[in-house]
């Protein structure tokens, strides 16, 4: 049985247990709605989750809240709804590990500033590579270089940062010089953790909030320099330290011309066939890698993870979709490869180029569309068993 409407859609939600997912909704009648899907735990204050619990003692015991206390939005007055990972709306009082808030915001910033979209205009959306936060991270970096006394190359980088676009294509120096700079703030930020356990905390969202929260505290303890026993190094000290090193990793990188550092020779996506994970196998099944636009927490959210590996991206979108629910059954759409997982078919990598450009392929959702312009058709047949006496 099909759900006609929310409160039928929400009510077969209701049965379920996990895992923990945003649900978004629309019909075509121009309702929308999003509700948190998953049991959530109904712990005392006094519990501590992060702990093994006491399972004999009967103190630690407890329940899940009803569904109907899930974090549901239906027809909000704004005539929007952003998830992107972000704290549901209506979540008061319910404590979670939430991914950043950038792409959230970014989605928002940028749905603010018109009331009526086009398909084409949402397909910019939908691939942007700038993040709103840029707008805070960046003039704080810039901040700190005033009253410096930079080198020829220092100036120069800073030029580029100046003039930059904020946009993360593969083509930007800005981007490179930028992601880099944050990349080595991080790590000298964080030095006083011992190597694994600062690799293990770089790769989890936990150390962007700390990151943006310190930035803004010159006088934080964070920012002095453990191997450093001369001086108390404070933020802006480690913000031109950060650059130098920048400076310094990307000309052993890339060379001596800045004019060259564009974020796609260091901002690659490999793709990894379930068969090619060893060698030699992984010459023949894998694809890339491939310059990547985007970055971490941006909408188009291709994104690497920690600070020992750099910018190889480590996850992105599965898929990309825009529906018009005037005809649902004509939509627009693109996977990162192809749908066949199979290496001498057709369709194993065709959607490749497309999806990192930023293009979209017509898709069609209607049978009898479908019919008229298939071209090919896979057949999967049963073989028969034998009846035998058991």
């Amino acid at each position: 049985q099909l759900a006609k409407n929310w409160d039928e859609f929400t009510g077969a939600f209701s049965l379920g247990a996990a895992p923990g997912l945003n649900i978004a909704y629309a019909d075509s009648e121009g309702n929308i709605g999003s509700f948190v899907y998953g049991r959530i735990p109904n712990r005392t204050r006094r519990m501590n989750s992060d702990r093994i619990l006491d399972g004999s003692s009967g103190r630690h015991e407890y329940d899940y809240l009803p569904f109907s206390k899930n974090p549901k939005t239906y027809n909000p007055e704004s005539g929007v709804i952003v998830l992107a990972n972000w704290k549901p709306e209506n979540s008061e009082g319910i404590d979670g590990f939430w991914s950043p808030s950038d792409r959230f915001d970014s989605i928002t910033a940028l749905l603010e500033t018109q009331e009526k979209w086009s398909a084409e205009e949402l397909k910019k959306v939908q691939t942007s590579t700038k993040s709103k936060i840029t707008s805070s991270i960046l003039p704080r970096l810039l901040n700190s270089l005033k009253g410096k006394n930079l080198t020829e190359k220092e100036q120069r980088a800073l030029t580029f940062l100046e003039n930059w676009d904020k946009q993360s294509t593969v083509e930007s120096i800005g981007a490179m010089l930028y992601h880099q700079w944050n990349l080595e703030n991080k790590r000298l930020l964080f030095d006083e953790l011992p190597a694994e356990q600062r690799f293990t905390y770089c790769s989890l969202n936990s150390h962007w909030f700390s990151y943006k929260r310190l930035l803004e505290q010159n006088d934080s303890s964070w920012w002095d320099i453990k191997s450093s026993s001369e001086k108390i190094e404070k933020r802006d000290d480690v913000l031109l330290l950060g650059l130098q090193k920048s400076i310094k990793s990307l000309e052993k990188e890339f060379g001596q011309e800045m004019a060259s550092w564009n974020w796609g020779k260091a901002h690659t996506i490999e793709y990894i066939h379930p068969l090619g994970r060893v060698a030699p196998l992984k010459y023949l099944f894998n694809l890339g890698p491939y310059p990547a636009p985007g970055g971490y927490e941006h909408i188009n959210n291709l994104s690497s993870k920690g600070c020992h590996k750099k910018f190889k991206v480590t996850s992105g979108p599965s898929t990309r979709r825009l529906i018009d629910f005037k005809t649902p059954g004509f939509s627009w759409g693109i996977l990162p490869l192809g749908n066949s997982g199979h290496l001498l078919s057709p369709h194993y990598k065709d959607q490749q180029k497309m999806y990192l450009n930023n293009e979209y392929r017509y898709q069609l959702m209607n049978t009898s569309a479908i019919e008229k312009s298939k071209v090919s058709e896979l057949l999967l047949v049963g073989k028969r068993r034998s009846k035998k006496a058991i």
